[in-house]
């Protein structure tokens, strides 16, 4: 498994622990673990797995479906994988999320990824 893909891997089961959401259930019912073996195969960089994983596993007929756990592990990821945002983390979050609730297209969230991890 490539590093970026572990790393992704690593955060969703962190994220789950501290929300106490079965990873099982990310793996299968949100479908992480498809998109993880593709991703790997792909070679896809830490970007397009958090936008593979915010389109894939949080948004169903085109809006945000509720799922915390799958935004906090994108965050974790992020963070963890790309560098802090520093000063403007909090507000760079909210504004994914309100890009999840309002217009999640992946020019959009693409959009704000380039804008914020490049």
């Amino acid at each position: 498994m490539k590093p970026q893909v572990k790393a992704f891997q690593d955060a969703a089961a962190q994220a789950c622990q501290q929300r106490g959401f079965p990873f099982r259930r990310f793996l299968g019912d949100y479908g992480l673990e498809d998109l993880l073996i593709e991703a790997d195969a792909a070679d896809s960089s830490p970007q397009e797995i958090a936008i593979r994983v915010l389109l894939e596993c949080c948004v169903e007929g085109g809006k945000f479906n509720g799922f915390q756990v799958g935004f906090l592990a994108v965050m974790t990821y992020l963070n963890e994988r790309l560098g802090r945002l520093g000063q403007g983390e909090q507000q760079a979050f909210r504004d994914l999320a309100n890009i999840l609730t309002t217009s999640p297209t992946r020019q959009a969230v693409d959009r704000w990824m380039r804008t914020h991890f490049p």
